[in-house]
């Protein structure tokens, strides 16, 4: 399951702090068409960012954060439309 993975990687504290964002963008890479494991992925790379206190990854994330919900509502919006568009035709 994904959210056992996620948890394999961030409570590792073993891995370097590399290791742990090279594995959270593979589980970005994976998970990244539902919206609670997409969120996941970057808040984790953003406190990933954080730790490594750069300053571009800091505003990459923050704003690939915050990107995920309107890009995934965007979604969501599409396909009610599209089901209402179908039951009236």
């Amino acid at each position: 399951m994904a959210l056992k993975e996620w948890l394999a990687i961030v409570s590792d504290r073993n891995l370097a702090l590399a290791d742990k964002e090279r594995l959270l963008f593979g589980f970005h890479a994976k998970h990244n068409h539902r919206i609670h494991t997409h969120l996941l992925a970057h808040g984790s790379l953003l406190g990933c960012a954080i730790k490594s206190r750069s300053f571009k990854k800091i505003a990459t994330q923050g704003w690939l954060s915050a990107a995920v919900i309107p890009v995934h509502s965007r979604e969501g919006v599409r396909k009610i439309i599209r089901s209402a568009v179908r039951s009236f035709a």
